[in-house]
């Protein structure tokens, strides 16, 4: 069995790359903001078939207002089962956010509403409470 995998260190590349074309010079202070996590992406090749796993975050907006899209899943020969939401995300605190959105699921064939809080504890810990309503 081959496994192909790096740690979460190596692929959690957090891409905050402010794209500033002309903010500077425009006097622009909320410029618009991208950023992509990717917590787990992994190739396993076990007895002929290839499944891929992966946990990916991505969003892009301004300061106070952001788009977010999660996915989660597994993809394979056999059985496929994956998780998407597709989120919005409104500032209310420093480091927290309120959020709100729609969660595809294809393991149950049904979508939920999604809505929640995600923020920054103290001590730089990465809180996300979510509730969905299908």
């Amino acid at each position: 069995m081959k496994k192909y995998s790096a740690t979460p260190q190596f692929f959690a590349v957090i891409v905050a790359a402010t794209i500033s074309a002309g903010a500077t010079a425009m006097g622009e202070d909320d410029p618009l903001i991208t950023m992509l996590t990717v917590n787990q992406f992994e190739i396993r090749d076990a007895e002929g078939s290839t499944v891929t796993s992966l946990d990916i975050t991505t969003s892009i907006g301004k300061d106070l207002r952001k788009l977010w899209i999660k996915a989660e899943g597994e993809f394979g020969d056999h059985e496929d089962a994956h998780e998407f939401q597709f989120l919005y995300s409104k500032a209310i605190a420093p480091f927290w956010d309120i959020v709100a959105g729609i969660r595809v699921d294809s393991s149950a064939s049904n979508n939920w509403i999604a809505f929640g809080v995600q923020g920054l504890a103290p001590y730089f810990f990465e809180t996300e409470a979510s509730f969905f309503i299908g």
